[in-house]
């Protein structure tokens, strides 16, 4: 079984579904089953949400928005299939947008705008794009709409929930054995990305690049042979290739390697590394809907070369650094102690941690949102430390995080001394260094200021003028 998953950029327009096709019939589908997850249109995910936050402010403009998501998706339906020619899939398309226009009016009139109520909202993308694109492949092969809510089961966590995989593995096998004994025998199934269902029936949506989350579930829980992230980019890149235009294609990652990828926000398989995907071994490509012929990235267990193949940067932080002024009273091993107790319990995620020398400091980043936050959890904790002068904290912020990501890295130690040369050479300042317990990241806190800089530099040593 094959897995394939397309993002919003790929269903955007009637060319690009029709690109879908052509992707598909290049596929033995009558030998292998495939399974598709498809995204929401690009950008409508975000005039979903905004029409839910005006009509819950009574803001008539919702309904202009509403308006255009209509006529976008009624147009695009008409450019890939003629209405005499499926008219049910004209009615579908027309009950999900009329099921949406009364979802809104009842959030103007209850002015109701509970996040429950905002993944009801969102879920509409999904069901709207897996639509109009099952009608299409379906005038080329055998295809149908599925709605995942009937098997990715998750908490309630709003927004961003988590699928319990237990219930949703179970649902999910019981679902397809059902599908494929029901259906032609070489039917497609095109699933709704991105959205679940609480235990008690409420729509939850799984996050930014939540249909990432979908493919791997549905991955592992159906043993796939392999699953397919297609997307608009040709791959994973040795940065981002909008921030560094000189970057390049890596033909393979490893798992851990592709892990501390998602870990620092590469959009393109972020929300894709699960546990249970890396357990059964399951590989996974990265391709591009637009270049289909191009290699794109290979992700598996066994790539295990030792070499840095990512540079990425993470802004938007703050560095702190607590100092014991009196290390005998009190010992920085016992401070990390209850800052790994206090913060992370408060929901804290710490960016960085890392610890001098001299023991007499440990620093550690944040995102700079949750800096009042850590600031009133530290007093707290160490308000008797404080008042004694025990102990002291430093604050900087505007700070950036580069992380390079790359297997056994501190085997990589010339790379390493030629990129601090190259940094000092043009003058940029490391306010902190980090080496994963993984042993495939190192990462390096600077002034934000120079960030981009420092990304030019490190990049360029790495990939373009390696010793």
């Amino acid at each position: 079984m094959k897995i394939m998953k397309f993002g919003g950029s790929s269903v955007a327009t009637a060319e690009r579904m029709r690109q879908i096709g052509e992707i598909l019939l290049t596929l033995d589908i009558k030998n292998e089953q495939v399974i598709l997850v498809v995204s929401a249109l690009r950008n409508i995910t975000d005039q979903l949400l905004e029409c839910a936050s005006l009509a819950a402010n009574n803001q008539e403009d919702y309904k202009k928005i509403f308006k255009y998501i209509s006529e976008r998706h009624l147009e695009l339906l008409s450019n890939l299939v003629e209405e005499k020619n499926n008219p049910l899939a004209y009615g579908s398309v027309k009950k999900i947008l009329h099921e949406l226009y009364k979802t809104l009016h009842s959030i103007q009139y209850l002015r109701d705008n509970d996040l429950y109520i905002l993944d009801l909202v969102a879920s509409f993308g999904e069901q709207l794009s897996a639509t109009i694109l099952a009608a299409y492949l379906n005038s080329l092969f055998p295809a149908r709409f599925v709605d995942a809510r009937q098997f990715i089961i998750t908490n309630n966590h709003f927004t961003n929930a988590r699928v319990l995989y237990e219930e949703s593995s179970h649902a999910i096998q019981n679902y397809f054995d059902q599908f494929f004994k029901q259906e032609e025998e070489y039917t497609v199934p095109i699933v709704t990305g991105f959205i679940g269902m609480t235990k008690d029936k409420h729509a939850t949506t799984l996050g930014r690049d939540g249909s990432n989350y979908t493919l791997a579930v549905l991955g592992a829980a159906l043993n796939a042979r392999v699953i397919e992230i297609w997307s608009d980019v040709d791959g994973v890149y040795s940065a981002d290739p909008k921030l560094i235009p000189s970057s390049v294609v890596q033909p393979t990652l490893s798992y851990i390697e592709a892990e501390e990828l998602s870990n620092f926000r590469v959009k393109v398989i972020r929300s894709a590394i699960i546990p249970q995907l890396i357990e059964k071994n399951i590989p996974m490509y990265v391709k591009n809907t637009f270049n289909p012929t191009a290699v794109g990235t290979y992700i598996s267990l066994h790539a295990k070369s030792s070499a840095i193949k990512n540079v990425s940067v993470m802004h938007g932080l703050v560095l702190i650094t607590l100092s014991t002024l009196f290390p005998i009273e009190i010992s920085i091993s016992h401070i990390i102690e209850r800052l790994f107790r206090v913060l992370p319990s408060a929901g804290i995620h710490l960016t960085l941690i890392t610890q001098t020398s001299s023991t007499h400091d440990v620093c550690f980043s944040i995102h700079e949102t949750e800096a009042k936050r850590v600031q009133e959890l530290i007093n707290i904790e160490f308000l008797h430390e404080f008042q004694q002068n025990f102990l002291m904290i430093k604050k900087s912020a505007n700070q950036s995080l580069i992380v390079l990501i790359g297997n056994n890295i501190k085997q990589l130690l010339s790379n390493l001394g030629k990129i601090f040369i190259d940094l000092d050479h043009h003058h940029i300042r490391l306010n902190g260094i980090a080496h994963g317990t993984s042993e495939c990241n190192m990462s390096f806190v600077i002034n934000s200021n120079q960030s981009h800089k420092a990304l030019e530099v490190i990049h360029h040593s790495i990939f373009q003028n390696p010793s």
